[in-house]
């Protein structure tokens, strides 16, 4: 299971729920379990444990991902010091032009290519948005210590500088860490039942609302698809 905490929620989006009932308290998503019996730090490996996915295919789109020019390095300085070791920092965007050519590449790999008209949406997808990051790595050791995210939105018709960062801190390597269960929490789904009924995740899916909307005469279709 995954669990975080909201402390802070952007005026845009207040406007859509109550947020009163969930903010600055414990929510947890569970996550299914990987049917494995080798534990791998690879996500792309946990994907072909599943019978649905194609394992060779699963190989192709790891390989994409290493040739894939998804960030671009805007910056190399001297870091802090982190735990006795000196650090580099390293600063970076994302290559909007690279990560459209990994899609591509994915849709590709599956048999589905992407239409010219899917294309040009993916393109103002990406024109509205700018990622960018650091990360303070050890200059000795090459582990990292701290790395930060940042993706802002371009102002649009129903959003202004709209705008989230994450921001991780690693320490105490080849250490033994407890990390402690909360005990008081909110589930997910049921966060979100409250907010948009008990069939949530069928109503906010785009594709599923087509695959109804469509069922009688293209069903066939769907399914294939």
């Amino acid at each position: 299971a995954v669990f975080f905490k909201l402390d802070q929620i952007p005026d845009e989006i207040k406007m859509f729920f109550d947020s009163k009932t969930f903010m600055n308290q414990w929510i947890r998503i569970a996550l299914p379990e990987v049917p494995t019996d080798k534990q791998s730090d690879s996500p792309f490996n946990q994907l072909t444990q599943f019978p649905k996915y194609d394992a060779k295919k699963v190989k192709e789109i790891e390989d994409a991902f290493k040739k894939a020019d998804l960030l671009k390095v805007t910056g190399r300085s001297k870091g802090d010091m982190r735990e006795g070791e000196i650090t580099k920092k390293i600063t970076f965007t994302l290559d909007n032009k690279g990560a459209k050519n990994f899609i591509y590449e994915i849709g590709r790999i599956m048999d589905a290519p992407i239409s010219n008209s899917d294309r040009d949406e993916i393109d103002k997808l990406f024109k509205m948005f700018q990622v960018s990051g650091e990360i303070y790595i050890g200059e000795n050791t090459s582990l990292p210590y701290e790395y930060t995210i940042k993706a802002k939105v371009d102002d649009t018709e129903y959003f202004k500088d709209l705008g989230i960062e994450v921001k991780a801190v690693y320490s105490n390597y080849n250490k033994e860490v407890f990390i402690e269960t909360p005990t008081q929490y909110k589930e997910f789904n049921d966060i979100m039942s409250s907010l948009y009924g008990n069939n949530w995740n069928q109503s906010l899916n785009p594709a599923r609302q087509f695959a109804v909307a469509n069922n009688s005469n293209r069903s066939s279709d769907i399914n294939t698809i």
